[in-house]
């Protein structure tokens, strides 16, 4: 099965081999292995032998729907924003007449409870995609959360030393 993952505004066609236990991106395969040591969001895993830490939560339909649009995964004290969809479906997407995206305000939300550490932006700020916005601390790691594209900040809802709970809102951005 083939899929299209999209990663900081990168797409990978991936596809699962030996049942999952392999791995192609692009021309390379990869031997992985994955262990739940965590109430089914903390994982152990081996990507050719090579040993990584990650804490994936799903994401949810904005609007409120049960819907998962997509998963925050943090590795290597990074946050990165995940979508996954299979390669027919991203195909066909491609045929239908586009959005204006990029007009469209985005919400920001944490990809899991944590202190907000420091923040980097403020409302009316223009951000570039990558662009750090904010640091939150959880798990004794410090994680940047990062603009998933270009944008003008319209709204900061967290201030630095404050609590937040996963998938609260931190930053909007248009």
């Amino acid at each position: 099965m083939k899929y299209v993952a999209g990663i900081d505004q990168n797409e990978f066609i991936v596809g699962l081999l030996d049942g999952g236990r392999r791995v192609q991106v692009g021309d390379r395969i990869h031997d992985i292995e994955m262990k739940d040591i965590g109430s089914h969001r903390l994982f152990s895993l081996l990507v050719d032998n090579n040993s990584y830490e990650v804490l994936i939560e799903p994401i949810t339909d904005p609007a409120g729907g049960p819907r998962i649009t997509g998963y925050s995964v943090l590795v290597g004290g990074k946050v990165y924003v995940v979508e996954v969809d299979s390669l027919e479906r991203h195909l066909l997407s491609r045929l239908a007449v586009p959005t204006i995206a990029a007009q469209e305000e985005l919400a920001i939300r944490a990809p899991m409870p944590g202190l907000v550490v420091s923040l980097a932006v403020n409302a009316g700020q223009s951000v570039a995609a990558g662009q750090v916005l904010l640091v939150l601390e959880s798990m004794k790691m410090e994680n940047e959360v990062c603009a998933p594209r270009d944008g003008v900040v319209r709204a900061v809802h967290v201030t630095a030393g404050e609590l937040v709970a996963g998938q609260k809102v931190l930053v909007r951005i248009k």
